[in-house]
């Protein structure tokens, strides 16, 4: 926390001389299939704290799961939360310049080029019909080493064509759906945020080191020996990410009914219950290119050997992979 504390108050000093630098928060990065209510809180505690050293510009980076409603609810609900709260809190005069669309969840990345081309350029094109000034994409060839130079120009070249050519188009989407995500979104986010002020008394760092003490703030699968690690999620039958167990997370019983209906729905169609399995099963099916795999299959288009190792072992014994190798991100938009 004094690390976060000084290097905020180090953009504090240029701040304070007429030089802005922004900051961009980047929250909680979970290492498994949850929503990102956590992560958004923890952006807005972020920015409160830097806000506290004097920062007076901030961006959000907001993660994409995978779902568009719940993806474009969840960015809608983003810029309104920090506003509301820088301005509670007493940093009105802190600037909110765009939130950025961050491609940085730990899901497995693609393997197949394919594969990857597309889960980047849906980044891009959410991040256009959102209307984002900037996006954050992966690329093309992250999962399978160190990026190359030539990919590194061709993830840009193809993200950034389907990010202006939707952009352009100012397209307007109006859906009960994202209604919805938003609304559920901005419950569970006040509700988290609330509580860990309530914490400190006021004193966000105090607030969140208490709050993660007590698992108020917590992720799955977390290399932190800090974190409690009682939450899992699974996908509902569209895809998109709901909680499966809670653990301290307060969030509120509204938002819990809603995704306990969406888990029931998926339930429903696939005969049988949401569990740990599943919830790892989930966390694969990005590679795979899809967002819920009933059958739990492991897929590879080219029958070899070293792909047959991989699938039996995989079928025994599910792997988390929580990290990417090399450098994974590059930003298109202005």
């Amino acid at each position: 926390m004094q690390t976060a504390q000084y290097s905020a108050r180090l953009s504090g000093y240029y701040a304070d001389r007429g030089h802005i630098i922004n900051h961009a928060t980047h929250g909680w990065l979970a290492n498994g299939v949850i929503p990102t209510y956590v992560g958004i809180a923890c952006m807005i505690l972020e920015a409160l704290v830097s806000a506290g050293q004097g920062i007076k510009s901030v961006s959000p980076m907001v993660n994409f799961n995978g779902n568009i409603a719940q993806d474009l609810g969840e960015f809608r609900a983003t810029e309104k939360l920090f506003r509301k709260y820088l301005d509670k809190y007493g940093h009105s005069d802190v600037m909110i310049p765009g939130l950025i669309g961050n491609q940085s969840y730990l899901y497995p990345f693609p393997e197949d080029i394919g594969r990857a081309y597309g889960y980047i350029n849906y980044t891009a094109m959410v991040g256009a019909l959102a209307n984002l000034p900037a996006c954050s994409v992966k690329t093309v060839d992250e999962a399978l080493g160190v990026p190359s130079l030539e990919a590194h120009q061709q993830t840009y070249r193809s993200a950034n064509w389907i990010y202006n050519v939707v952009r352009q188009q100012k397209f307007e989407i109006d859906s009960k759906e994202i209604d919805i995500e938003e609304k559920m979104c901005t419950l569970a986010v006040s509700a988290i945020v609330e509580k860990v002020m309530e914490m400190g008394d006021g004193d966000v760092c105090v607030g969140i080191v208490k709050a993660l003490e007590a698992g108020v703030l917590d992720g799955p699968f977390s290399i932190n020996i800090h974190v409690k690690d009682n939450c899992l999620g699974v996908r509902d039958l569209k895809g998109a990410v709901r909680h499966l167990e809670y653990g301290n997370i307060p969030i509120p019983e509204e938002v819990r009914q809603y995704e306990r209906e969406k888990i029931a729905e998926r339930e429903a169609y696939e005969g049988r219950r949401m569990d740990y399995k599943v919830s790892l099963s989930d966390l694969w099916t990005i590679q795979k290119g899809t967002l819920i795999d009933p059958k739990e299959e492991i897929v590879y288009e080219e029958e070899t050997p070293e792909n047959k190792y991989k699938a039996d072992v995989l079928a025994k014994q599910p792997t988390v992979i929580t990290g990417t190798v090399g450098v994974d991100a590059h930003v298109i938009g202005t």
